[in-house]
């Protein structure tokens, strides 16, 4: 048998011994073998509502007359100064005060200011007022950013405290959902919820998830853990205790799309493979199950949607 006939042969029981895996993984998956399945069918009870996202982020406050702007690279460009914070008189239209995005060459005067600062949001704590923003300290590397924040004086725009992570994203990472400020630290594997009038720590969590949902009292998460598991965690905001911690095995052919906990209880919003499309991929219908969140028991489901 010559090279080429031997490489074909290969090939033809490479193709016959995958054959199966990919039949498998390209039909859909049996409705009955859906996970929460026998479930009982709740159509009217409503669960995506009344919560933020990551979504919810602010680049302007306003306070007792006065709106606060971040401004940079990309964002609102030409409503003060420079790059940085402006107070204006809502009213009047007036600057208050402006604070600048302070460089690490502020003291040098020859030196011009060439970072890139984006992603600014801002929060405001009483008559604190702290901006995050994401930084790239050298054109050259456009790869290599860093968070940093600012925590100014409402009243003067005086900087109380400024600090930038040591570590570039995406090991670090601050994430801003409405007025709640969290940090996750991948090499530390821990989440954090911080003040944002102090930038200190009010809880921990030893674990990195995806943020999902945040509710009055209770934040969401989710992680694909491998293929057919996902972890799913909802904590209290407050103190950052679990409410609810579980595991799901043996998922095969579904996927997670959301978490949302209230009131005691635990949604799970869940993609089951239907299809497979050769240019989209696997095709889900989604569905939300609720368990009850103390003894993670399901409880219901909605019905599929496509």
């Amino acid at each position: 048998m010559n090279a080429f006939a031997r490489t074909w042969h290969i090939s033809v029981l490479l193709i016959a011994a995958l054959l199966p895996q990919w039949a498998q993984a390209a039909s859909g998956l049996p409705e009955a073998q859906r996970f929460g399945f026998a479930l009982p069918v709740d159509a009217k009870t409503p669960i995506w509502t009344n919560h933020i996202t990551v979504r919810n982020i602010r680049d302007s406050v306003t306070s007792n007359g006065v709106e606060f702007i971040s401004i940079d690279t990309f964002k609102n460009i030409g409503k003060g100064p420079e790059r940085g914070v402006s107070a204006v008189n809502s009213t009047t239209k007036q600057r208050v005060w402006h604070t600048p995005f302070l460089s690490e060459t502020t003291n040098s005067a020859s030196s011009k200011d060439e970072r890139q600062i984006e992603s600014s949001t801002l929060i405001q704590r009483g008559n604190r007022l702290l901006c995050t923003y994401l930084v790239t300290p050298n054109a050259t590397a456009p790869k290599v950013r860093f968070w940093e924040f600012m925590i100014l004086d409402t009243a003067s725009g005086k900087v109380v405290r400024r600090e930038r992570t040591k570590i570039a994203i995406p090991l670090v990472n601050f994430t801003i959902i409405g007025d709640y400020w969290f940090v996750t630290d991948e090499r530390a594997a821990q989440t954090l919820r911080l003040e944002p009038g102090t930038g200190e720590i009010i809880w921990s969590h030893p674990d990195v998830l995806k943020f999902s949902t945040l509710t009055e009292k209770a934040i969401s998460f989710y992680k694909r853990i491998r293929d057919d598991a996902w972890q799913v965690t909802a904590l209290d905001l407050d103190t950052g205790k679990p409410l609810f911690n579980q595991r799901f095995e043996r998922l095969d052919r579904h996927i997670v799309k959301g978490v949302l906990a209230r009131d005691g209880s635990v949604f799970v919003e869940l993609g089951a493979q239907y299809d497979w499309n050769l240019e989209r991929g696997a095709m889900y219908r989604t569905y939300s199950v609720a368990f009850d969140a103390a003894t993670a028991r399901p409880l219901w489901r909605t019905p599929f949607f496509d």
